[in-house]
């Protein structure tokens, strides 16, 4: 299998993919739970919600695979100015949707 297509997936995630095809090059069907098990991140529990701060709607350099399915709060305060209240409202928007 080539690996080339993995070169334009987004840094941060794109060595973990080639390493997990590396992996399993011998093996000629390759399944989504084959990928998932090997991921760096497979011990850490599956995500309720991501908070990005700076209203900024990109994930640069963060799981993608891991979040592809979560809701993305993005208030407007920048990280050292987050406070109790933007993580209130964070869970009182995602315990809503």
């Amino acid at each position: 299998m080539n690996n080339d297509i993995f070169k334009h997936v987004e840094q941060g995630s794109r060595q973990e993919k080639s390493d997990d095809i590396a992996k399993m090059h011998k093996c000629p069907i390759i399944k989504l739970v084959d990928i998932e098990k090997d991921m760096y991140m497979a011990v850490v529990p599956d995500l309720d919600i991501v908070i990005k701060s700076s209203s900024e709607t990109w994930l640069s350099n963060f799981p993608l695979w891991q979040t592809a399915y979560y809701p993305l709060y993005t208030p407007d305060a920048l990280w050292p100015d987050m406070g109790l209240w933007h993580l209130v409202w964070a869970v009182l928007g995602f315990q809503r949707s």
